[in-house]
Order: C-alpha cells, then structure tokens, then sequence
C-alpha cells in the first residue's frame, strides 16, 4: 500500500496538471479504497486458528482449558489494575 501513501501527493499533482482537472485527486483516493474494499473481501479470519506449520502448545484438552483460564485470569487482573492506577491518577 506505499504505492497509495508515499506516492500520493507527486502522483496527484502529477494529474492534476495533465488533465486539467482539481477532482483528479479525489478519483485516485476513491479508487485507492475500492481496491482496499476488494482486497478485504478475500481475506480470512484467523483468529482462534493455529497458524500453519504451527505445533501444539499442551498435550491435552484439560491444559488447554487450565491455560486459557490462566491468561484469561491474568489479563482480567492486569486490566482492572491499570483502570486502578489511571483512575487514581485523574483525582
């Protein structure tokens, strides 16, 4: 997507002075989208998957779930103590 980003500005004055059209900009950022739009139509949700060539992380379903239980917990833990701090820090 550099192609969409780096390049814009050089690209769109470029236009602008060839056709003689201020809107010219405007067509290279619509079609910019479109192709965003269309690449994330082909895309796949990996999330909860194993990625490929990936290897198993426990042996058995009762780790599995006593890991999962564990992050969960810890997360749980440490987003309460960050609400703590901020909230004690904005009095």
């Amino acid at each position: 997507m550099s192609l969409f980003g780096g390049t814009t500005p050089l690209f769109a004055s470029a236009l602008v002075e060839a056709t003689g059209d201020n809107l010219v900009p405007a067509y290279y950022l619509m079609v910019a989208g479109v192709v965003g739009v269309v690449s994330t139509v082909f895309l796949y949700e990996t999330a909860g998957k194993p990625l490929k060539g990936s290897r198993a992380m426990v042996e058995t379903p009762g780790q599995a779930r006593r890991l999962v239980a564990r992050s969960r917990t810890t997360a749980g833990r440490q987003a309460r103590d960050l609400w703590i701090r901020i909230h004690r820090h904005r009095r």
